[in-house]
């Protein structure tokens, strides 16, 4: 079994209460799991240390500013949530 497997099993077999398990469906799992940054980042390493540290509130971070795109579909609803009310088709001004 691959870092990411254990790492998604162990979170989903704990008893957290973070955004990153709350959001992290194995659906959602299964789509993101193969895919992975153009500077290295997974899926594994956006989860890996909420899975460490079940306390963390959100337990998920993203590796580099294109894991906000490839994991979009697990950040969307983490944000969203964390900021109650932010949803994936919100602008930020820049």
């Amino acid at each position: 079994m691959d870092e990411a497997h254990k790492l998604f099993y162990a979170l989903k077999n704990s008893d957290s209460t973070s955004l990153v398990r709350r959001h992290l469906s194995e659906e959602t799992f299964d789509q993101l799991k193969g895919k992975i940054t153009s500077a290295g980042v997974s899926l594994a390493d956006c989860i890996r240390s909420g899975c460490g540290n079940l306390d963390s509130g959100t337990g998920c971070y993203a590796g580099d500013l294109e894991s906000y795109d490839v994991f979009s579909s697990l950040f969307d609803g983490v944000i969203d949530e964390y900021h109650k009310g932010f949803p994936a088709d919100s602008k930020l001004a820049r």
